[in-house]
């Protein structure tokens, strides 16, 4: 009896963490990310508080982002370590990449929108336009300040 409630509590703590660091989840509005482990940054948890920062700040963003990303992978790509990268090789997951551990939230959300627009380009059949993704991030920030 008592083992079995020893593993129960060992799984359910273990399931508690696998939530915590690798899974953003929204009942409500439906939006369901993974966020893949990272080599490089201890913890998911600035990308977890930007997509919170979008969800109550900046909603009709939150809607678009949880509509066209289901997944991030928070390892430094062709972003660095303070930003963010779409490879259209990974679109067929929705995947975005984000390396944003030294950047503020609001700078975290708004490369969240950036590659979520090129995510939205390619779903579209468009070429990767980069000064329409600036737009898309600059808005973003400006909506976050207004708060």
């Amino acid at each position: 009896m008592k083992t079995t409630i020893k593993i129960t509590i060992f799984i359910l703590i273990v399931l508690g963490l696998i939530y915590r660091y690798f899974f953003y989840i929204d009942f409500e509005n439906a939006c369901y990310v993974i966020l893949k482990p990272s080599i490089t940054e201890f913890s998911n948890a600035n990308i977890k508080r930007a997509i919170k920062t979008l969800k109550h700040g900046a909603p009709e963003d939150y809607q678009t982002f949880c509509t066209n990303v289901n997944t991030i992978d928070p390892n430094p790509s062709c972003g660095g370590f303070g930003g963010g990268c779409f490879h259209s090789s990974k679109s067929r997951t929705k995947t975005i990449d984000i390396s944003t551990s030294q950047r503020d939230l609001a700078w975290t959300a708004a490369i969240i929108m950036h590659e979520t627009c090129h995510a939205i380009q390619y779903s579209e059949g468009r070429n990767l336009n980069e000064e329409e993704c600036y737009k898309v991030d600059d808005k973003t920030i400006k909506t976050l300040m207004q708060l």
